[in-house]
């Protein structure tokens, strides 16, 4: 199945921490985008040593229901020609991307409790929440590789309507002793530690 082509006009931006933004396409051509949750997008970006762009995909971050509009969540990676190009954008900017492309997405009829486990940027994660919220999780785990508390907050706000169960705060890496309250362990463990809880 070949990937459509859209056009898309930037119109929101919102640096979430020093490296990570939030940044939201409205559709012009076509104005609506079907997708499911779990899906992404990719950008035919600039690449500095290589003659022809190079493609990036990135998850979106929004839900299903918002068809006119996208929303991505990415951080920028040093010398990353996709990320480079996407915080170079400005709102009111026009750009273009392929999609929607995946087969990891969430299955309308399933019926089993799920577990989520994110890193540092929650895109999927979000975006597979953001088209839950009438179902049932019961726990998900946020694993940082350093503290960010905008995630905590952002994460508490997505699943505080019922009937998600919580958030496991886990942070791997952090730079002082007390710069994190939740669990210091590696993913794992923590999903061990859970599972006679989530099951």
């Amino acid at each position: 199945m070949s990937l459509l082509l859209y056009h898309a006009r930037v119109d929101q931006i919102r640096n979430l921490t020093h490296d990570v933004r939030e940044i939201g396409l409205r559709l012009t051509d076509p104005a609506e985008i079907r997708f499911k949750a779990g899906q992404f997008v990719s950008f035919d970006v600039p690449h500095p040593t290589l003659p022809r762009p190079a493609t990036r995909a990135y998850s979106i971050a929004s839900p299903p229901s918002q068809k006119g509009r996208i929303t991505l969540l990415l951080n920028l990676i040093p010398g990353g020609p996709g990320s480079t190009y996407l915080f170079g954008l400005k709102e009111g900017d026009e750009t273009q991307f392929k999609g929607p492309a995946g087969s990891f997405y969430l299955k309308e009829d399933g019926q089993r409790d799920l577990l989520f486990v994110a890193s540092e940027v929650l895109q999927v994660a979000l975006g597979y929440l953001n088209a839950l919220m009438a179902q049932s999780l019961l726990k998900t785990v946020d694993r940082a590789a350093r503290p960010q508390p905008l995630y905590r907050v952002q994460m508490a706000q997505v699943v505080e309507p019922e009937p998600f169960e919580g958030v496991v705060s886990l942070c791997n890496r952090p730079h002082q002793p007390t710069e994190h309250a939740g669990h210091r362990a590696i993913v794992l463990a923590i999903v061990v530690e859970e599972q006679g809880r989530v099951t």
